[in-house]
């Protein structure tokens, strides 16, 4: 009963993963900030704004998807490791 976890099924991979992609998310937002302060008003610059907003977003977003599947196999961990469940989809 105690044999290893495959990686793809380790909720500390998608922990990783999540904290990697929740670190990104707020790089792009103080890049965001920063451009904000900015006040010239350059259509470079809203498009800049733009991006980086969007990016936080989305690397926020996987960041829940990521840690809702770490809580999930989390909570499978005893049917993972008795072979009930061998892959993400089961």
């Amino acid at each position: 009963m105690n044999q290893k976890i495959r990686h793809s099924l380790n909720p500390d991979t998608f922990l990783k993963h999540a904290k990697s992609t929740f670190l990104a998310g707020n790089e792009c937002l103080l890049k965001f900030l920063e451009l904000v302060q900015q006040s010239l008003y350059e259509e470079e610059n809203s498009l800049k704004q733009i991006g980086f907003f969007r990016s936080t977003l989305l690397h926020y977003a996987i960041t829940t998807e990521l840690l809702l599947k770490a809580l999930a196999l989390h909570h499978e961990r005893p049917n993972i490791e008795s072979g009930e469940i061998k892959t993400l989809e089961n």
